[in-house]
């Protein structure tokens, strides 16, 4: 036997567990002392060795001020579990403000080691263990309040901002009281002081415009759902930018946050500052509450600067950020400073001369099973290989700054004009944990690389290929996996269409099989076969694209086919197919057919809407309880805005097994963003899908490669955050524009989020960029957009006996007379 332990400590058989529970539904009226709300009821929950001694809630009433005290309401329902307890109260008339339907809730726990006494009084209170949740206008005189998943307050007189979270963590900073350059000795030169000008409230921002005196400075917030995103905005240059002695523009804040939270700033330690371009981290205990990223600026041709963040410690903590004045001197106005959104451009040296077109296709896969979101794209005009033979590229995350060269370069075309990277796709076949990359090109053979942990370099040699079925079909045109025998490895699905007869499109599966799969060469028929209700009709281009979602609910995964050239009473409308995966006959020779479908609206005047163009799925009602996957459908060519402005739906899943919705209506039509200003920017033309604000929930993002918001053709990306309900958000969360001209950014889009990101990552192709040094047309770029700002982790409770406190009530609105 091994040597004894120490002795337990005993426990006295006395003492209890006493956890305080204050509400304030009704502001300003109420019991206060000690408290940060006036609350007019209190639970008190009394317990011993895991054991409820008693549970009791009281309202605060009386005649007049001296007569104030506690009155017992009666006793509570308590749930008690390990670490956990859950209070339940059903109130049938409470008091409620009509201006504030929320209520507000302190929390007061202590341990069987604190004498009673001191809390027959209830004085000493704030001494102790504590959690606050502070409500409309209840704290500093905030003046606009703007509910998601945090919230966001605003307080007009005194320029400041406050953004909290549900369990009452807040942080908090006062706008720069001066803009200012330090000079070579540390020494500050000021240019302009906060000015007068009052707050703006739009519908999804607020701006405080020109905000600075004698200088063209704005400062902007947008916000929805969990997202705050602040831009500081530098309309013209800055005075005194071009000196030689001047170092950095310095913006500082008086900074606020929660007492309990603690701030890890990872840098460079001088006397009571640290320098850093690290992300702010605000902890409780060992939870990350808030996650401020490192500042960049961004000029108006998207060249960007990474700034720094300086805080400086003390009875009052400030946090400043500074950027280069050299960069400013020389940058193209405007120039936004954003501390908080990220975003970085790949881009490849890997050429032999213009027109590679990287960016047509990007998916986002982790190739190497590290955690972290890698990003494959294609080239399909690399000459490297062959005459236009094409290439793909794998970048590894996590993505963290331009990037070039790329991790791993796939070089498949084995002749010329084979245009190897136009479609790419993700799956993991050999279910190793390693997502492997697919590779198609025009009318040539479908190509896959295995991922692994050694993935890295160059590869000219395929693992698998995929004999083309017939030749000039389109084979490869779309490409997607997913699970349809239930044996936990992914399935191929290859898109053809252009089969004959003349382009009314066919699909195929490849069921993955080691043995098979292990020739290296698949040339053998494949295991089934898709096609249209309508096979005979010419130009449909069934299989033109194809996602994979469980929308049946089932055990396997379900496909769904656009078909977007299909044409009804003489308008090429365009049509979606799904099909059940769990009725796939696995038989090659009998194709199977749609067991539902949708045609496109009919909405817009030109007649070529292309309704199906683009395919994505996601859970975007996951509140509902509904466990089945949504549809999110591009038609860029939908005319009813403007000629080619774009269109996108949304197609919400029953619950009773039956696909998406079939009635052909249309109850989640997104517009394009930009209305009849939108002619041309075939908004639609790319869909994606994924949680994107960490929320639970999925949203989808949707491209416009020609939209002329910041440019001709420059194009754009708008992401739409769902909050979980049955109510699909038709105005964009955030947004990003191409910057250079006529690059095309969304041609393609793709997203994902891997265990090891913080963030989500959302990949978009701008195939049509211009590299200037060297001078190529049309090389291409990726661009990888990196959200929230603010990462919106789970916060456990913590504190000593309460995990989560639920109320359930009725309320009664007060008789307002006119």
């Amino acid at each position: 036997m091994g040597e004894e332990g120490p002795s337990p400590v005993s426990r006295p058989k006395t003492g209890e567990d006493v956890v305080y529970i204050f509400i304030d539904t009704i502001p300003d009226v109420g019991f206060r002392k000690g408290l940060p709300v006036s609350a007019n009821y209190m639970i008190e929950v009394k317990g011993r060795h895991s054991e409820v001694l008693s549970s009791t809630y009281y309202e605060w009433i009386g005649a007049a001020a001296a007569d104030w005290k506690w009155a017992v309401l009666g006793s509570v329902d308590v749930g008690l579990e390990t670490a956990k307890m859950e209070v339940g109260i059903t109130w049938e008339e409470i008091e409620v403000d009509p201006e504030n339907d929320r209520f507000n809730v302190y929390f007061f726990t202590t341990d069987w080691m604190m004498k009673e006494g001191d809390y027959s009084d209830l004085e000493g209170m704030i001494e102790g263990p504590t959690r606050a949740y502070i409500g409309d206008g209840s704290i500093r005189g905030y003046d606009l309040k703007y509910h998601g998943q945090y919230d966001v307050y605003f307080e007009e007189s005194t320029k400041s901002v406050m953004f909290e979270t549900k369990d009452g963590f807040y942080l908090a900073w006062d706008l720069p009281g001066e803009l200012g350059w330090t000079d070579e000795n540390s020494e500050s030169v000021s240019i302009a002081s906060l000015g007068q000008n009052g707050l703006e409230i739009h519908t999804s921002r607020a701006i405080w415009p020109d905000i600075y005196s004698g200088v063209s400075v704005s400062v902007e917030y947008l916000f929805d759902g969990n997202l705050l995103k602040e831009n500081i905005v530098l309309e013209e240059k800055l005075p005194g930018s071009e000196k030689e002695s001047l170092e950095y523009l310095m913006l500082t804040m008086p900074l606020d946050y929660s007492e309990d939270l603690q701030i890890l700033a990872n840098g460079i330690e001088e006397d009571n500052d640290v320098i850093t371009s690290k992300p702010l981290d605000f902890y409780h205990e060992s939870d990350c509450v808030f996650s401020v990223d490192a500042p960049i600026a961004i000029d108006a041709e998207g060249d960007t600067i990474e700034c720094e963040y300086v805080f400086t410690k003390g009875e009052t903590e400030r946090l400043s950020l500074r950027c280069p004045s050299d960069w400013l001197a020389t940058a193209s106005y405007p120039v936004k400073i954003d501390p908080t959104l990220v975003y970085y451009t790949l881009e490849t040296d890997d050429y032999v001369s213009h027109n590679d077109n990287f960016g047509i296709d990007v998916e986002i896969g982790d190739f190497n099973g590290d955690g972290y979101a890698d990003v494959l794209s294609g080239a399909p005009n690399n000459g490297q290989d062959n005459n236009y033979g094409g290439r793909a590229y794998i970048f590894f995350g996590p993505i963290t700054g331009n990037t070039v060269p790329a991790d791993v370069i796939l070089g498949f075309s084995t002749s010329n004009f084979e245009n190897y990277g136009s479609t790419v796709g993700v799956g993991d076949f050999n279910n190793d944990g390693c997502d492997d990359a697919i590779v198609a090109g025009v009318n040539v053979d479908v190509c896959i690389k295995y991922g692994s942990s050694s993935l890295s370099g160059t590869y000219n040699t395929p693992d698998v290929t995929v004999s083309e079925v017939e030749s000039l079909t389109s084979f490869g045109r779309s490409l997607a996996a997913g699970n349809f025998n239930g044996d936990g490895n992914d399935d191929l699905v290859i898109g053809a269409p252009d089969h004959d007869p003349p382009e009314n499109g066919k699909v195929y599966i490849y069921y993955y099989d080691s043995v098979d799969w292990g020739d290296t060469v698949i040339d053998s028929p494949p295991d089934d076969t898709l096609e249209s209700l309508d096979d005979t009709q010419v130009g449909a281009q069934f299989g033109y694209s194809i996602t994979i979602g469980n929308f049946y609910n089932g055990s396997y995964d379900d496909i769904t086919v656009g078909e977007p050239f299909y044409t009804s009473g003489g308008t090429m409308i365009g049509r979606v197919n799904l099909f059940n995966g769990t009725a796939l006959d696995d038989n090659g020779a009998t194709p199977d057919i749609p067991s539902n479908y949708i045609d496109g609206p009919q909405g817009g005047p030109g007649g070529t809407d292309q309704f199906g163009y683009s395919l994505d799925a996601g859970d975007f009602n996951p509140d509902t309880d509904n466990d089945y996957d949504d549809l999110v459908v591009g038609e860029p060519n939908n005319d009813e805005d403007a000629a080619d402005a774009g269109r996108a739906y949304v197609f919400l899943c029953d619950d009773d097994s039956r696909g998406w919705l079939t009635d052909n209506t249309f109850p989640n039509d997104i517009p394009n963003p930009e209305g009849g200003s939108g002619g041309g920017d075939q908004f639609g033309y790319a869909v994606g899908a994924g949680g994107v604000y960490d929320d639970g929930g999925e949203d989808f993002f949707i491209g416009a490669p020609f939209s002329d918001n910041n440019g001709a053709q420059n194009g754009a990306v708008y992401i739409y955050y769902c909050d979980g309900s049955d109510t699909i958000p038709t105005t964009y969360t955030n947004s990003q524009n191409g910057t250079s001209g006529g690059e095309s950014l969304g041609w393609s889009v793709s997203g994902g989020r891997y265990v090891n990101d913080t963030v989500f990552n959302v990949a978009a192709g701008a195939p049509f960029w211009d590299d200037n040094s060297p001078s190529r047309t049309d090389a291409g770029r990726v661009w990888t957009m990196q959200v929230p700002e603010f990462s919106s982790r789970d916060i456990p409770m913590l504190v000593i006996a309460v995990a989560l406190f639920t109320i359930v009530y009725r309320k009664r609105r007060r008789a307002i007379k006119s």
